[in-house]
């Protein structure tokens, strides 16, 4: 009877912890909550909440993200990511809004509008904008950067607040405010 039990248990344990991969290819809106996937590539509307994706998480549309840990992140629309972690290269074509995020690596975006709170990265590459705008990257509530911040550019500027000054901004005018406790 014991063992019964103990292949039981083995087995509804081994179920919760599976993964699988997700892909779509038309224009869907979806939210997954505690759930862990191997790869995600997704198009549309997408809501993450206490989401684990293991390897390439692939968006085109709109990323909704919290409490959500993600291997490569790449996003071509608009990404909004709240107290999660991203442990590769993060990758966002559009507009990016991030509140206590992790940027264990690389964060490299080609956006007009880049806005950091209370996150920490390795280092941010702007890439040049089609329209040749200048990108604004805003940095406040104790963000951190610990390497560059790099405009591809010959222009670019970043807003920050008092304790979200970058230590080493190339090709762009850095520029303080009191832009604090907007998120």
């Amino acid at each position: 009877m014991k063992s019964n039990f103990a292949i039981c248990f083995f087995i509804c344990l081994l179920s919760t912890i599976q993964t699988e991969s997700l892909q779509t290819d038309n224009w869907n809106i979806a939210h997954y909550g505690d759930r862990t996937f191997e790869n995600l590539d997704f198009c549309g509307y997408i809501t993450l909440d206490g989401t684990k994706i293991h390897k390439k998480t692939h968006i085109d549309g709109y990323l909704q993200a919290h409490s959500a840990e993600f291997d490569q992140l790449s996003v071509k629309g608009h990404a909004r990511i709240q107290e999660s972690h991203i442990h590769r290269e993060t990758k966002v074509e559009g507009e990016l809004l991030a509140i206590s995020v992790k940027f264990s690596e690389k964060l490299t975006c080609r956006c007009s509008k880049i806005t950091l709170s209370r996150c920490k990265l390795d280092s941010l590459y702007i890439q040049k904008l089609d329209n040749g705008a200048e990108p604004v990257v805003e940095l406040c509530d104790g963000t951190k950067i610990s390497g560059s911040i790099i405009f591809e550019s010959k222009h670019g500027k970043v807003i920050a607040s008092k304790n979200s000054i970058p230590q080493n901004v190339k090709r762009g005018k850095v520029e303080v405010k009191d832009i604090n406790d907007r998120f």
